[in-house]
């Protein structure tokens, strides 16, 4: 009874002085000796509700998005998270492989939904798969797994051993025991975790696929890996989650239905006690050779980051998929140092052979389901073996598609009308002659996408105009207001635009761009063909999916979004982030005469996103060759900042 007592009176102490050191990281252990010289008090136990109640909070907004995996005949278990109310989720590869192409998905809500699959990532143990027959789902957000340290909670959400009948996945509280840790493979290339989370949250058979969320409700992981009893397949407190920006990484080759690959130099790097990480060995073929990487040079940082040993070479390299653009920071063996930037490679995989038929028992209760299990390993081993980085599936990728279009004007946001007018300033030269540069650009849009731009050099006035999905040209003696120029017809002579003419026109590029942004499904012009989401990219040094189309001339025409629309600060903000234009190019490195337009620092203007600076960059390190800032021009019908 007495050492009852005595727990109940400091308990509550102890307990607030974990909480604390959980929120401000205090190392001081002398607060332990200072609370423990009294009782408890009031504001010790208001700081112990406080933190159980953001646990609290933080679940319940988190729980609806978790979901229960089973294949079509509603067998097996995994786990998954929507990110996305069209009912797009993240799960893992093996759970994917056990289950199928298509199944069935459990909710908090009891019910049952179908799911097939968009794609996966054997390498990384990602998939991306999609809910159906309802929406919009009840979806998490990716938070900055970058972030994450030692000692933070971690609460893990999953379907362990099948006991979520209901579908409520079971919750387990733990804390980040590790960071940035590595974990081999299986086969060749896959399965394989770097720079992951490990957790003592329990992860059990079943928590595969499941989210790993901090205690503002966000996606830190996605719980994959355990290490278990021998035999006893029991949690003994280490699990492993394949961090948040890895598959944020990662979903632009996902939403574009890929294989996805992992991404190489085409060289290694060893450790050497006096000299640093230098690499040991290299294909002399490689996009690094060609661009300075050589025997015996010193890597210094990957990506912007030192890096001290191979193993975080190797860790880091982990996260990053075929055709990224990375950046070295080498050291030459003379002192001297130099970046580099390449696409990487793909890391190929083992080619699967198709599993022979099943053969028939007549009078067997259990053919149905043989010839089911036929078919699902016959699906999967199909998959396996599509050509990397290639669109598998057209209408899945234009369903992502849409979705980047959607999130573009944000959740539930009204598509701008009126008339908006924008003046550029700071002009630039495309080609580099002074004496043709811009003195003056005005660009006045409407409200169902149709647009007049109008730019002065020395050479005199030339008007664009887009109406209905058309594009023509003149040269004019003198400015129109642009509320009347977007209801006055284009001259007879007016030259019709194709998108060879685009190209050359970077102002033109610039206004088609703007349009795209506020009227993303409407304005994509015929000239330059059908859009589709061609995979992961960065763009302005952010994360972005990237879509490409191709027209009549078979050229491609590329841009670059945002992925922020999938992360937040707080899982409880009310509406997701809009999806953001970045760039846009008519090659995939900017390396052609037009280069890239990249935007910047978009605002709301009147109903409008009107970024406040566009760039004009060169090459695949985004050289920048020219700006122009981007102001409303006052007094204009439509125009009013928020």
């Amino acid at each position: 009874m007495v050492e009852a007592t005595c727990l109940r009176r400091w308990l509550p102490a102890v307990v607030a002085v974990l909480g604390l050191l959980a929120l401000v990281g205090s190392p001081d252990c002398s607060v332990f000796a200072a609370v423990l010289q009294e009782p408890a008090g009031d504001e010790d136990l208001a700081i112990v509700a406080r933190i159980e109640q953001q646990r609290s909070t933080a679940i319940r907004a988190v729980i609806g998005s978790v979901v229960a995996i089973y294949d079509q005949g509603r067998q097996g278990g995994g786990s998954g998270v929507v990110i996305d109310p069209s009912g797009l989720a993240l799960t893992n590869h093996h759970v994917i492989m056990g289950a199928g192409v298509s199944g069935m998905a459990g909710l908090a809500d009891g019910k049952l939904y179908p799911w097939e699959l968009i794609a996966t990532d054997p390498g990384g143990d990602l998939a991306l798969i999609r809910l159906k027959n309802a929406s919009p789902f009840p979806a998490s957000r990716l938070g900055n797994s970058d972030r994450v340290r030692v000692g933070d909670w971690a609460l893990a959400m999953g379907n362990p051993f099948v006991l979520a009948e209901d579908h409520v996945p079971t919750v387990t509280l733990g804390i980040v025991s590790g960071v940035r840790r590595y974990q081999e493979g299986a086969g060749l290339n896959q399965l394989v975790y770097g720079n992951c989370i490990q957790v003592d949250s329990s992860i059990n058979p079943g928590n595969s696929g499941g989210p790993l969320f901090d205690l503002a409700g966000l996606i830190i992981g996605i719980n994959g890996r355990a290490s278990f009893l021998e035999r006893g397949r029991v949690n003994v407190g280490l699990g492993y989650a394949i961090s948040s920006n890895q598959s944020r990484n990662f979903l632009g080759d996902l939403m574009a239905t890929f294989l996805a690959q992992h991404g190489t130099l085409d060289a290694s790097f060893s450790d050497y006690t006096d000299r640093g990480i230098l690499c040991s060995s290299i294909n002399e073929y490689s996009d690094a050779a060609k661009a300075g990487l050589e025997l015996a040079d010193r890597l210094l940082e990957l990506e912007g980051v030192p890096v001290e040993t191979a193993n975080e070479v190797a860790s880091l390299m982990c996260t990053l998929p075929r055709g990224w653009p990375t950046t070295l920071r080498i050291q030459k063996p003379d002192g001297t140092e130099k970046t580099v930037t390449v696409r990487l490679s793909g890391l190929p995989y083992q080619q699967p052979q198709e599993p022979p038929p099943v053969p028939e028992t007549p009078g067997q209760e259990d053919d149905a389901e043989k010839k089911r299990q036929e078919e699902n390993q016959l699906a999967m081993a199909r998959l396996l073996s599509a050509t990397p980085s290639t669109v598998r599936d057209v209408a899945a990728n234009h369903f992502c598609r849409d979705v980047v279009w959607q999130r573009m004007a944000g959740d539930g946001a009204d598509i701008p009308t009126g008339i908006l007018e924008l003046e550029w300033e700071a002009p630039v030269t495309s080609d580099g002659d002074q004496a043709g540069a811009t003195k003056k650009v005005v660009l006045s849009v409407g409200g169902e996408g149709d647009f007049l731009l109008q730019t002065e050099t020395a050479e005199g006035v030339r008007v664009f105009q887009g109406r209905e999905k058309t594009l023509v040209s003149w040269e004019s003696n003198e400015w129109m207001s642009g509320n009347s120029g977007l209801q006055q017809a284009a001259p007879d002579d007016a030259d019709s635009l194709d998108s060879g003419d685009i190209r050359r026109e970077p102002h033109l590029l610039a206004a088609l761009a703007f349009v795209a942004a506020n009227h993303p499904q409407d304005a994509w012009f015929p000239q330059f063909g059908t859009a589709s989401i061609d995979g992961s990219d960065q763009a302005d040094g952010q994360v972005a999916i990237r879509l490409k189309s191709l027209d009549a001339d078979q050229d491609w025409f590329y841009a670059w979004v945002s992925t922020d629309f999938w992360s937040c600060e707080s899982s409880h903000a009310q509406s997701h982030n809009p999806c953001r234009l970045l760039k846009v190019a008519p090659d995939l490195d900017s390396d052609g005469r037009s280069g890239g337009l990249v935007f910047r620092d978009w605002q709301t203007v009147g109903g409008w996103q009107v970024p406040a600076s566009i760039r004009l960059v060169r090459g695949i390190t985004e050289e920048v060759v020219g700006q122009w800032n981007v102001r409303p021009v006052t007094g204009k019908a439509g125009v009013g900042d928020e």
